[in-house]
C-alpha cells in the first residue's frame, strides 16, 4: 500500500493539470489510524508542498485514512462517496473539519464539496464508478454521488427491499428529478402516490416533499438529480 504523502502527492499533481487556473488553496489532511497530520499546499506554480504537520493558513482538514486514500485513488471509491453523510455531524471515510468555533455555513459546504470531488478523484477526465459495490448507506439507501457543481448534483441511488429514501415531510428548496434505472418502488411526490417504474422519469418540484420505497425483492436503482439555487 502506498503512504499518504504518496497518494496526497499525486492527488495534488493531478488536481493541478486538471485545474491549472484554481484557486490558491492549503488544506489539512489527518489521518484516523495515528493522528497524522499533513497540510497541501496549493498557491505556488509548480508541484504542490505536500508536507507533515499544520500550516497555519489551512482552514479545512480533511478527516480520513490511508485506505479510503487508496481506493479512491485506484476509483474503488469515488470521493462523492467517500464524504457522503445526511447529516452534517454524521461520520464519513472522508469528513471535512472547520476550525474550532466555526460554524457550517451554505458557502463552506458547497466549496467543500466541489474541493474535495475534484481534487480526491485523480482521473482525467473525471470518473466515478457506480453500482452496488461502489455504493454507501446514505439518505435511506445505497448512493454513490456522481457529479456536483455549484448549483448541480446528482447520484446514482440503489434502494433495497425494505429501504426508504427520505421521510415523509421531506422537501428541498431546489427542483430535483428521479430517473428510475431498473426495478420498481413505491415514491410518493407531493400529494401523489404510485409506483415508479424503470423507464420512468419524475419531476419533483420545489418546495415539495417526496419519499421513496421498497416493498420489492430486487432492487430499484435510479438517477437522482437536483438544480437550482442550493442544489
Amino acid at each position: 500500500m502506498q503512504t499518504a504523502q504518496a497518494l496526497l502527492e499525486k492527488f495534488s499533481s493531478s488536481y493541478e493539470e486538471k485545474y491549472p487556473d484554481h484557486d490558491p488553496f492549503v488544506f489539512g489532511v489527518r489521518l484516523r489510524e495515528n493522528d497524522t497530520l499533513f497540510s497541501v499546499d496549493l498557491r505556488q506554480p509548480g508541484p504542490p508542498a505536500v508536507v507533515e504537520g499544520a500550516h497555519p493558513d489551512a482552514f479545512y482538514t480533511w478527516l480520513t485514512d490511508v485506505e479510503t486514500l487508496q481506493k479512491m485513488h485506484s476509483g474503488d471509491l469515488a470521493p462523492g462517496t467517500a464524504a457522503a453523510m445526511e447529516q452534517i455531524t454524521d461520520d464519513a471515510p472522508l469528513k471535512a473539519l472547520l476550525p474550532e468555533g466555526e460554524s457550517w455555513t451554505m458557502e463552506h459546504y458547497h466549496k467543500v464539496v466541489e474541493f474535495e470531488t475534484a481534487f480526491f478523484n485523480p482521473f482525467n477526465p473525471e470518473m466515478v464508478q457506480f453500482g452496488e459495490e461502489f455504493a454507501r448507506p446514505v439518505h435511506g439507501g445505497h448512493a454513490v454521488p456522481l457529479f456536483t457543481a455549484k448549483g448541480m448534483r446528482c447520484a446514482w441511488y440503489s434502494i433495497h427491499k425494505g429501504e426508504r429514501v427520505n421521510d415523509e415531510e421531506h422537501a428541498n428548496p431546489f427542483p430535483s428529478g428521479i430517473i428510475i434505472l431498473s426495478g420498481r418502488m413505491r415514491g410518493r411526490i407531493g400529494g401523489n402516490e404510485g409506483d415508479l417504474v424503470a423507464g420512468e422519469a419524475y419531476l419533483i418540484p420545489a418546495g415539495t416533499t417526496h419519499t421513496s420505497w421498497n416493498e420489492h425483492d430486487e432492487p430499484c436503482h435510479a438517477i437522482w438529480v437536483a438544480w437550482g439555487i442550493g442544489a
